[in-house]
């Protein structure tokens, strides 16, 4: 059984007869909630070279996806424009 018995304005003594001392202390980063020890949501633990080879690979995909939606547009476009120009002369 655990007893802890006051012992003045800036103590008490807990199990064992340890006498702990509360000393003014500024409120900190971590505040008095404390420090957040939860990893961050969605990061890597361990972020190494293939990590960041994939990431690059990824990243040239969607910009050759993106390439590839802009030249379809430009034919289409072009296309347009040559039946315009062939609609405008009759």
């Amino acid at each position: 059984m655990i007893n802890f018995s006051f012992q003045g304005e800036f103590g008490f003594q807990g199990a064992g007869g340890a006498n702990l001392k509360i000393v003014d202390r500024p409120v900190t980063k971590g505040g008095l909630a404390g420090i957040n020890a939860k990893p961050m949501a969605g990061g890597r633990a361990v972020q190494d070279k293939g990590y960041f080879n994939m990431l690059l690979r990824t990243k040239y995909s969607e910009i050759q996806q993106e390439i590839q939606i802009f030249k379809d547009k430009m034919e289409k476009i072009s296309a347009d424009n040559t039946t315009h120009n062939t609609l405008q002369t009759r």
